[in-house]
């Protein structure tokens, strides 16, 4: 009968949208909608320009004059960068977007130039800017705050104008070789070959081609009985019916799931200088198995090991809790608040190059001058699994279990009525007795099982075991 299981966990998180938007945030460079402070009254704020307000022409005189040289290439007071569209969206160091798009409003920006900010006036020395000047700069937020074409926002962080972070986009397929290929990723293929003037290998014969297969798919060579059958298939379609064949068996995900979980970090023991084994990781080795051969779409299989618990399917928030877990605990506070640290951080990293594709480990120390990632997104993606816990805990019964335990049940119940002859009442029973106490025989309610052989005697001397033998003197 199949039972609740156990795996290593954590509690509750229900936090997946919240994980989710900072990963957009990072591949996109988009702005986090989180709370902001309430709008300003539009009485307080300049009026915004009546007209088309032009970047170059309009905008940017009044950041040179009034902004760049406290917030520009150079200087950078507050973390902020003026000149910087990723940097706007992210905010400087008190921690609040400088720009809503569309919302000027509700723009920090406009707030301390027009100084409604208590202890906060921009520019900090001279006079405000002009209602015009702010004006213009409210239209140009609500207008769509545009940027120059050219670039994805002047003075962006370098690694912004890296090919990973660029939006993903289809390229047109090249023309490709009648005679080669049979999908377009083989016209990519083609087309660098022609470049470099290369042309594409032989067709592999049969023997190898089922060969190379099986060993991608399954890591193991086909039996001669499966490359004879696949020789003699000369059917149109032979290849695309064996590939389908192939992947659907079992040791299709066996093989793949190791490059998952090496991705992951699991192990079957916790690490560290114990390094005890645990002896429910094997569950979570199974889901991912089962995930590869269920062909679970990667959507749910990311929301999955993230959040689980929130879409019955507990076993796979196992994910965070894989890595090295450090189970001596010491009696020091400092160090048992640095073990909980590292097992954040374990989780974040982990996440990071996971999902991600992105190293978020060295922002736990320092912000990055060419990673799109500071020191508080580290700890803004940490309070995510903050109430993550290393532990076992129940697994729930699925469906399925719980319809298989009914279908038992009145079995089981036929079973023990068979069973209940050969089973003693409550009131039988055995007990074990010194034999130097047992009654004379006939004694009612007393059974000598084996009889008494005569008094033991250990033969004369002091040493250990004898007669005379003193014992310890401790």
């Amino acid at each position: 009968m199949n039972r609740p299981g156990r795996l290593i966990s954590l509690t509750r998180l229900n936090r997946l949208g919240l994980l989710l938007t900072i990963a957009l945030g990072f591949l996109c460079g988009s702005v986090l909608d989180l709370p902001v402070s309430a709008a300003e009254p539009e009485q307080k704020l300049p009026p915004v320009f009546p007209g088309k307000v032009d970047y170059q022409r309009d905008i940017v005189p009044i950041l040179s004059q009034h902004c760049y040289r406290c917030h520009g290439s150079k200087k950078q007071e507050s973390g902020l960068r003026m000149d910087s569209r990723a940097v706007l969206l992210r905010g400087g160091d008190l921690g609040e977007p400088a720009v809503r798009p569309g919302k000027s409003h509700e723009s920090f920006l406009i707030r301390v130039v027009a100084g409604l900010e208590q202890d906060l006036r921009m520019p900090p020395e001279g006079p405000l800017l002009s209602d015009q000047q702010g004006g213009k700069l409210r239209a140009w937020i609500d207008q769509g705050w545009q940027w120059p074409k050219a670039s994805s926002g002047a003075g962006d962080l370098p690694a912004l104008q890296h090919w990973a972070f660029q939006p993903i986009v289809k390229p047109p397929v090249p023309a490709g070789d009648a005679t080669w290929g049979v999908n377009p990723i083989d016209a990519f293929v083609f087309d660098q070959l022609r470049e470099h003037g290369l042309r594409p290998s032989a067709r592999a014969d049969r023997r190898t081609l089922i060969r190379r297969l099986y060993l991608v798919i399954t890591g193991l060579p086909p039996s001669p009985a499966e490359v004879d059958e696949f020789v003699r298939d000369t059917r149109p379609g032979a290849y695309e019916r064996l590939v389908d064949r192939v992947l659907a068996s079992p040791k299709y995900g066996e093989r793949w799931a190791r490059h998952w979980l090496d991705v992951v970090r699991f192990g079957e023991t916790h690490g560290f200088e114990t390094n005890r084994e645990r002896p429910h990781a094997w569950r979570y080795r199974d889901y991912v198995i089962s995930s590869f051969n269920h062909d679970l779409s990667y959507r749910q299989f990311v929301k999955e090991q993230i959040a689980g618990d929130a879409y019955g399917a507990d076993v796979a928030t196992s994910f965070l809790v894989a890595g090295p877990y450090d189970l001596v605990k010491g009696r020091d506070i400092n160090l048992t608040l640095a073990q909980r640290q590292d097992e954040l951080a374990d989780m974040v990293n982990t996440t990071g190059t996971t999902f991600l594709g992105l190293t978020l480990g060295c922002a736990r120390c320092h912000n990055h001058k060419y990673d799109p990632v500071t020191q508080r997104d580290f700890y803004s993606v940490q309070a995510v699994f903050a109430g993550v816990e290393h532990a076992d805990r129940s697994l729930a019964i699925s469906r399925e279990q719980q319809q298989h335990i009914q279908q038992l049940k009145p079995r089981i119940r036929e079973l023990q009525k068979q069973l209940e002859p050969y089973v003693r009442s409550a009131s039988a029973h055995w007990m074990v007795i010194d034999d130097a106490l047992v009654a004379p025989a006939g004694q009612p309610g007393v059974d000598v099982l084996v009889p008494k052989r005569g008094e033991g005697v250990n033969p004369a001397g002091k040493e250990r075991g004898y007669r005379s033998d003193p014992g310890c003197h401790l």
